[in-house]
């Protein structure tokens, strides 16, 4: 059997499930479509990367490129002279003004003549090598301020060999002498400063060369790559291909320029930074790809990393290196990530509103309904509320539902529902057949009912009677009776089934009582106000009876079979013949005379039978029982056992000292007349006292 569930939590479970659907579509496509933004905002940063880093070191390199063909041509053509100190002087300090990144100007020949140009501060500097003249030990040097105005001169043994240089021998040993040729980064003779040089070999007309350098320092690069971010909290830096780094990455170590001078030109692992050495590392395990992808993580942040391969440095390889952290480019892939979930919480919140209003105003009143064909169903037919609701579907059901109660409450005028409703409890309904039972029946009927009905209209005795039964039927169900039918002024009733009652006797007992209390009530009234009093006889039997339903396929009546049935049914009309309103036998006397009090009247039996039944009057509840009837039903019991012992004379004193009104009771004339009858006729020896009744 499928698992049940209320509307309430249908429809909250629907707009949870429905939401978490589209949210966790959205949710995909926002990843999905985060991720591609992502890589596509990161591919974007690496260009920028590479660019930018290309960009500025073209910015550096190109001028001094340019000046560096330009003086060589000057060279050529006779306009600069090598050996002229001061007209080089005048052409370099200008230039070397304008090109900050230029360090410093150097020439060089194969006889080891030297020519330097440095700026040191606010002073000027040359550095003159001729070995043929002061030999290779001894250099002249040269300080004059910026108008050329010369401060200082004299020679130093500095043992400088500008042959002996990298500028130098690359530029002579260059396959290409039109092409300037690179250095690696070294540290320079003079400043002690990590740089590079760029250099060229220059003819002039005299068939003579020479070699002209111009020096750059690595710090100015890392000045822009220790500055420079790819990302919010990305970092880029330059590393040959040996591993030296000659562009520092962002890092607060580099802060400074003393930071920047400490680490240039150390190997890529004494920067000590975790992600850049697993990058490079990664990288050199992946066999060095230029211009490719890959991701690297470290202490759980994970970085996406490009080395590019810088352009016209195939000789002396160098490497831009990019790395953005992943928060970077997936930030906002993140933040949508988070917003949607924020959406989708505030979305349950009201999805769970929504469906506690709605479920509210759909499942109110389908509760209202189903209250009430559950209570259709268990044939009560109270009128219900009206469910508070504007939508149609459920008007009608209600509308249907209330025309089916206003059938059951026809019906239940004609068949006694509680039977009905028990037998469906007890799933005995429509099936002919009985079982015998333990139970207590009633009957009653009016007395002189004939007579009064010949002195009313119809209507009048009809309306009467409902009055009647009104009161009468209340009474018994008070006591749980199973009212079994109405025999036109008669009623029949019993207990003990199909409600199980192991007191039935004294709910019996008690619902005749309530209603001979009740009916007085009634009578004074009626009396008060001209209408005809009835008056009520009941007979009341307990025993073995068969009860179930009884008739045709097509027609059906839950009763009573049996002797005990008869019994009770006799008991009530022995009241007419005793003058007594409820007759009792003695298994009813049995189970309840220890709340009620009762009377022997007689001892009887129906023609034909042989069993034998002791007649007993109700006086009442015990505690309620006035001292005149006590001191009557123990006068008449005396004399009723006198004449069980044959002795008619003793019977009839006995009685004649009952009080006048007593004597003229019905049962105590008939005493009477039965012990004048056999004074005059003695009964026969085997007589026990049993009178003897037509069936």
């Amino acid at each position: 059997m499928k698992k049940t569930i209320t509307m309430r939590r249908s429809l909250l479970y629907s707009f949870l499930l429905l939401i978490l659907i589209l949210s966790a579509l959205l949710l995909t496509a926002t990843v999905f479509r985060g991720y591609r933004v992502a890589n596509q905002i990161s591919v974007s940063y690496f260009n920028n990367a590479i660019v930018r880093t290309q960009s500025e070191i073209n910015s550096i390199t190109t001028p001094i490129l340019n000046t560096l063909h330009q003086t060589k041509r000057s060279f050529e053509t006779g306009l600069l002279d090598v050996n002229d100190t001061e007209n080089l002087n005048r052409y370099f300090l200008p230039i070397m003004e304008q090109l900050p990144y230029l360090n410093s100007v150097n020439t060089g020949d194969k006889e080891g003549n030297g020519y330097m140009l440095l700026k040191n501060g606010d002073i000027w500097q040359n550095r003159i090598v001729n070995p043929g003249k002061w030999g290779l030990e001894k250099s002249k040097w040269l300080k004059f301020s910026q108008n050329l105005q010369l401060l200082e001169e004299g020679m130093q043994d500095i043992g400088y060999d500008p042959r002996s240089r990298p500028w130098y021998k690359n530029a002579i040993d260059s396959k290409d002498i039109t092409v300037p040729a690179w250095t690696q980064p070294y540290i320079f003779h003079t400043t002690k400063d990590p740089g590079v040089t760029v250099s060229i070999r220059i003819f002039l007309p005299n068939k003579q060369s020479f070699v002209l350098a111009f020096d750059m320092k690595s710090k100015d690069l890392s000045a822009f790559s220790v500055a420079f971010r790819p990302s919010p909290n990305g970092k880029i830096f330059v590393m040959l291909d040996n591993g030296k780094v000659t562009g520092l990455p962002a890092d607060p170590k580099f802060a400074t320029a003393d930071g920047i001078e400490k680490y240039l030109l150390r190997d890529i692992k004494e920067l000590e930074i975790e992600e850049i050495t697993h990058a490079v590392e990664s990288w050199q395990n992946a066999g060095r790809p230029d211009g490719n992808k890959f991701k690297v993580s470290v202490d759980g942040n994970t970085w996406w990393c490009m080395f590019t391969q810088l352009k016209h440095r195939d000789e002396n390889p160098s490497w831009i290196c990019t790395l953005i952290p992943t928060s970077d480019v997936l930030g906002n892939v993140t933040f949508q990530f988070l917003l949607i979930l924020a959406i989708t919480v505030v979305a349950c919140i009201i999805a769970v509103i929504m469906a506690l209003v709605l479920s509210r105003k759909y499942a109110e009143p389908i509760d209202g309904l189903v209250q009430q064909v559950q209570a259709l169903r268990n044939l009560d037919v109270k009128q219900q509320g009206r469910p508070k609701t504007t939508i149609l579907e459920i008007l009608h059901l209600a509308e249907a539902n209330e025309r089916m109660r206003i059938a059951l409450d026809a019906f239940s005028r004609y068949v006694p529902i509680d039977i009905v409703r028990q037998l469906l409890n007890r799933g005995e309904a429509a099936k002919i057949g009985g079982k015998s039972s333990d139970v207590t029946i009633l009957f009653t009927d009016i007395d002189g009912f004939a007579s009064i009905s010949e002195k009313m209209t119809p209507m009048e005795l009809a309306l009467h009677l409902e009055e009647y039964f009104n009161l009468m039927l209340g009474a018994l169900r008070d006591e749980n009776a199973t009212v079994d039918k109405l025999i036109g002024d008669a009623i029949m009733a019993f207990w003990g089934a199909p409600i199980d009652n192991p007191k039935h006797a004294m709910s019996a007992v008690r619902a005749a009582w309530n209603c001979i209390q009740k009916l007085n009530e009634l009578n004074r009234k009626w009396k008060d106000s001209g209408i005809p009093e009835f008056t009520t006889r009941f007979g009341i039997s307990s025993g073995e009876a068969v009860v179930g339903n009884v008739g045709a396929s097509s027609r059906l009546n839950y009763t009573a079979l049996g002797d005990n049935v008869n019994l009770a049914s006799r008991m009530e009309e022995l009241n007419k013949y005793y003058g007594t309103s409820i007759l009792v036998t003695s298994s009813i006397v049995t189970q309840t005379n220890d709340v009620f009090m009762f009377r022997l009247v007689d001892l009887g039996a129906v023609k034909g039978k042989i069993q034998v039944e002791k007649i007993f009057e109700l006086l009442g509840p015990i505690d309620q029982v006035p001292e005149d009837i006590r001191l009557y039903k123990e006068l008449y019991e005396e004399a009723f056992s006198l004449y069980l012992k044959r002795d008619f004379s003793g019977a009839i004193s006995r009685l004649d000292t009952l009080k006048l009104p007593y004597q003229e009771e019905k049962s105590v004339i008939r005493l009477k007349e039965a012990c004048v009858g056999f004074i005059k006729t003695p009964p026969e020896n085997d007589w026990e006292g049993v009178r003897i009744f037509n069936g």
